[in-house]
Order: structure tokens, then sequence, then C-alpha cells
């Protein structure tokens, strides 16, 4: 699909998202320049089923090998489509883009619906923020072990004898270039989404 075509289609969209926004009330402001292919990309991303993969498997290998594997696939896949089941309705009924938070703040009782709605909304916070530096903490470990790919002359791998600083330093560097692509790249976004997630 062509950025033409991406565009004929957001611009198809737009008159309707805006007119139910303003049925709920809401003003549009954030621009729409997502297709729904660049938005099922960022999902593929978002997941990041590479790092989860390799720096959680030892654990179930260690812990019970294949068959520990398998059936707790099988098992937190259920569970994990019970959540998003439940999720989806209620995004169905609440379709703002206040997200989780709010959705707390209307199902929660009246007494509470203040105090729940903060809570939810900072840990939404700090989940995003926890989930975020371990992948890049993930990668930075992962960028250091490929390093010794290469060896020196005494056959060692050049980041062999690296100290916690310097991985700390390339954990902060790929931390610094993630945030700066979508801070000041937002344009070639969708297309750094698609290409990596082929």
């Amino acid at each position: 699909m062509s950025d033409k075509d991406i565009q004929k289609d957001l611009s198809a969209d737009q008159p309707a998202a805006d007119a139910n926004l303003e049925a709920l009330g809401y003003t549009a402001e954030l621009s729409r320049n997502r297709s729904t292919w660049q938005v099922v990309f960022m999902c593929f991303i978002l997941a990041s089923v590479p790092y989860g993969l390799s720096t959680t498997m030892s654990y179930s290998i260690t812990g019970g090998g294949s068959a520990n594997m398998v059936w707790g696939w099988i098992l937190v896949s259920l569970i994990m489509l019970c959540v998003a089941s439940s999720l989806a309705e209620i995004t169905s009924v609440f379709p703002t883009a206040g997200g989780v938070y709010y959705q707390t703040f209307a199902l929660s009782p009246k007494w509470c619906r203040r105090v729940t709605a903060w809570i939810c909304g900072w840990s939404y916070v700090a989940g995003n923020i926890t989930i975020t530096l371990a992948v890049n903490f993930a990668t930075a470990l992962f960028f250091v072990e490929s390093l010794n790919v290469f060896e020196d002359s005494s056959g060692l791998g050049i980041a062999e004898n690296f100290q916690a600083y310097q991985s700390f330093l390339i954990f902060v560097a790929i931390t610094l270039i993630c945030h700066a692509i979508p801070a000041f790249g937002n344009r070639w976004l969708t297309h750094l989404e698609v290409g990596f997630s082929d």
C-alpha cells in the first residue's frame, strides 16, 4: 500500500472520526497519520516478542523443561485471551483516549473513583517506563554480547572485560536513541515500524 493510498484512506475516515469525537464532547487535537496496517505493525513491535523470549526462556528451561514451556504457553495464552476480551468489552463501552484510568474511574464506585483512577494511571505510567527500560537494558546486554563475536589478539571477545559502567553507558545511549527517534522523527516512525516488523 503506497503513501498516497494511506493518506486517501485517512482523509476518508477523518470527518467521521472527528464527528464521533464531537459527539462525545471532545475536540480532535492529534493528527491521525497511521493506517490500519501501520497500527498492526506498531503492536507487533510493542509486544517485544524477541526480548520476551530471549530474556525469560532460560527460566522455563531450567525450571521445568519443554513440558513447562508448552503447557505454560498455552495456559498463559488462555489467561491473556480472557484479559484481552474483557478489556475489549470495556473499551467498546467507554471508547475514549483516556484509556484504562478513565475506564477505572467509570467502573469504580463513586466513593473511590478518584483514588482508583489515580492508582491505575500511575501504575500504567510506571509499568510503561519499567517495560521500556527493561527492553532497552536487554538490548544493551545483547549488544555487548554481540561484540564478543569479534576477538582481540589474545583470543578474547572485545567486550569480555567491559566494566559495569561501560554496559550502563551503552544502555543510556540506546535509551536516548529510542527516545530521540519518536521525538524528532515522527514522520519516519511508521516506516521504521513497518521495516523492523518484516
